[in-house]
């Protein structure tokens, strides 16, 4: 394992290098690494995070503004559905439209009054169609050309109208043999093309039976038309604009555009500007479900544009909750492009932003690496003088002097919490060393003790003996022995410093009730009260017995019961007099062992 270990260090030096330096080196490399992701990675994080953010926004700009276009769009198919609505209730209408189902042929002046009404019409609203059609599909009368007689169902919407009386707004090809039949008003420079139209499709009803009897067509052509196209640069204050509908063989048309590359005047907006590489993103937008706007981006001219393209419905029915139909693919595609100049200016105004605070960040980061060496080096060298030292005295077996071998707690941060952490494995070890000395030195004592009582067969002198020896090895103020016959006690051995006083042959009436407590204390058990004041209190000590406890101002005691042949023949104590006591593990260990020693010479003698 050793030797694959050296291996994978010969193989990366420059990282064994860097293990090796000492910390202010470390923090050195790491504060000038620290400036170069300053200056790069944030510098260039933010960059990219700025642009995202900010394409992010273009593009939801962009799907607003074909919101716009769309609106626009329909703003005259509305305009045509409520005025032919209003038509359809025209009594001259009605009565021509009831009079030609029942088969006789309109006088020239019913017929000329219908036709007036239809001219009105398309002047007025400045679209090509406008006609009247009855039960048979074949017009009553028109705007245009006289097509009376003549079967006018274009894509049979008119059929759909009469099964299902609701009017239907729809946008359609229709084809240039149609238009030169109808020779409505067109573009100059339009011709021997189809073209997009915007068709309303009108019931006529009965007003007593409310049966359809007819319908009224309005057909709206989009080529050649820039309405739309500016209506939608005016409220979004420039960019590109533009109407496609797709041919019978799959080819995309352009209706018609305009492009304004600044929000200056709209006059200066350039017409006819077709996509020059829009065929796909217009193909994605005809087969997306439901109308779903398709989005991407494209350069005209000399500008980058996001683009969105937008589906229109193939028809509209008009009920209590209009049904907008989706064709696939569809027939007319909506586009907007948003011009990315203002994301650019964004982006030249964060570029100059962002160099202002890596320069900050650098000044702070000089002063941040005068801050770490103060904070960290002088602790963490704190910290290392102090683990040598501590580790020098143990290893010596000279005294440990544990306040001068304590880290200093320089802040509460991972260094400080190292040095706390010190701090305690220094007293744990300290409280270990003490322990094992005290449990060392004790044990000698005990050794001591028990050759003591080896060398004598008289019950008084062991007695004797061992209270005196116990006293000096567990340093307590007293230690004696009573003498029990029928719970009447004598203290027969006793050894006591001089600041206490003596208890040596004093007589007392069950001691620490005894009596009452003999049953929790079987034999080579040991009790050990730390606090008499608090133990008074849970034990439910006696008045006698407080009071001769605090007579003798006895503060804390082990006390262990001598049974020999299972009859109580003495209590072996050990008191501390001057203040309360936490007997320790190893106290009681030795108290007991001393008592187990007592116990087996007493009984000894006693046979």
């Amino acid at each position: 394992m050793y030797k694959t270990q050296s291996s994978q260090k010969k193989r990366a030096p420059i990282l064994e290098y860097f293990y090796n330096l000492p910390i202010s080196g470390k923090q050195m490399i790491a504060l000038i690494v620290c400036q170069m992701v300053s200056i790069l990675g944030i510098g260039m994080g933010a960059t990219l995070i700025i642009t995202q953010g900010l394409r992010s926004q273009i593009l939801e700009q962009a799907k607003s503004e074909i919101a716009v276009t769309d609106i626009n769009y329909n703003v005259k198919v509305n305009q045509m559905g409520f005025g032919f609505r209003g038509q359809s209730d025209n009594q001259a209408i009605i009565r021509a439209t009831t009079l030609y189902n029942s088969g006789s042929s309109l006088d020239s002046a019913s017929r000329s009054v219908v036709k007036q009404i239809l001219i009105n019409e398309v002047k007025a609203r400045q679209i090509e169609y406008a006609t009247l059609v009855g039960k048979d599909l074949k017009i009553i009368a028109n705007a245009n050309t006289d097509r009376n007689g003549e079967v006018f169902n274009p894509n049979n919407l008119v059929s759909e109208v009469l099964n299902n009386p609701k009017q239907i707004k729809a946008s359609r090809i229709v084809s240039w043999f149609e238009l030169s039949k109808e020779a409505p008003p067109l573009p100059t420079g339009f011709s021997n093309q189809d073209a997009l139209i915007r068709y309303t499709v009108t019931p006529v009803k009965d007003p007593s039976t409310q049966a359809v009897i007819g319908a009224l067509v309005s057909g709206d052509i989009v080529n050649g038309k820039s309405l739309i196209a500016k209506a939608t640069l005016q409220a979004t204050r420039g960019g590109y604009s533009a109407i496609y509908y797709q041919k019978p063989n799959g080819e995309f048309q352009l209706a018609s555009s305009l492009l304004q590359d600044e929000p200056q005047d709209i006059n200066q907006a350039v017409s006819n500007v077709e996509l020059p590489s829009g065929q796909s993103l217009l193909t994605a937008a005809a087969k997306s479900p439901g109308g779903q706007i398709v989005t991407g981006r494209m350069i005209l001219g000399a500008h980058n544009y996001t683009m969105a393209l937008k589906a229109i419905p193939s028809k509209i029915i008009e009920t209590s909750e209009p049904q907008v139909v989706f064709e696939n693919p569809a027939t007319a595609i909506l586009v907007r492009g948003t011009p990315e100049s203002s994301l650019n200016n964004l982006l030249m105004q964060s570029l100059f932003q962002q160099l202002l605070t890596v320069f900050i960040a650098l000044i702070l980061v000089g002063a941040c690496a005068i801050i770490l060496r103060r904070s960290i080096i002088t602790p963490v060298d704190n910290l290392k003088g102090a683990a040598q030292k501590f580790a020098d005295s143990v290893t010596s077996g000279n005294h440990i002097d544990i306040e001068t071998s304590r880290a200093q707690v320089f802040a509460q941060d991972e260094i400080g919490e190292l040095a706390v952490s010190f701090n305690t494995m220094a007293d744990t070890i300290y409280t270990q060393i003490q322990q094992r000395e005290r449990e060392a030195h004790l044990a000698l004592q005990l050794n001591a003790i028990t050759a003591v009582i080896r060398e004598s067969l008289n019950t008084d002198k062991i007695l004797r003996v061992v209270v005196n020896q116990t006293r000096k090895a567990m340093q307590v103020e007293r230690a004696l022995f009573y003498s029990l016959n029928e719970w009447q006690s004598q203290v027969i051995a006793e050894s006591v410093d001089y600041k206490s006083l003596t208890l040596f042959g004093t007589k007392v009436n069950n001691p620490y009730d005894i009596k009452e407590h003999i049953e929790d204390l079987p034999i080579g058990s040991i009790k050990a009260v730390n606090n008499v004041d608090i133990v008074s209190n849970t034990l439910r000590l006696s008045q006698a017995c407080i009071k001769y406890l605090k007579q003798f101002n006895i503060q804390a005691y082990l006390l262990a019961p001598i049974f020999v042949n299972k009859q109580l023949y003495g209590l072996f104590i050990a008191h501390q007099c001057q203040d309360v006591h936490d007997w320790q593990d190893s106290e009681i260990n030795l108290f007991k062992k001393l008592c187990i020693c007592v116990r087996q010479w007493v009984r000894l003698l006693k046979k």
